[in-house]
């Protein structure tokens, strides 16, 4: 799956918004996170990761440290969320 590069625009000048609220989700919805889909059926894992490993290559692309740091803090938070459960569904 490719992550719609029209949902930042040509920079990831927003990105940092939208980690808080991913976070945020992830805390509240507990270990059900993991097993969620959209409405693609794509797990909410694979979405995230996803989304981390874009960010990320983006971010060196355009030599942005700061986007880099918070796509990592997305997989530290996952990890953080479900360190238990989470072995199974990463990549």
């Amino acid at each position: 799956m490719n992550i719609d590069k029209s949902m930042f625009g040509n920079k990831l000048g927003n990105f940092e918004e939208i980690t808080s609220v991913l976070l945020n989700y992830m805390s509240k919805m507990g270990v059900s996170f993991l097993d969620a889909e959209d409405v693609f059926d794509n797990s909410f894992p694979d979405l995230l990761m996803d989304l981390i490993k874009e960010v990320g290559s983006i971010s060196l692309q355009e030599e942005s440290p700061k986007n880099l740091y918070t796509s990592l803090r997305l997989a530290i938070g996952l990890l953080e969320n479900f360190k238990d459960e989470v072995d199974n569904y990463l990549p």
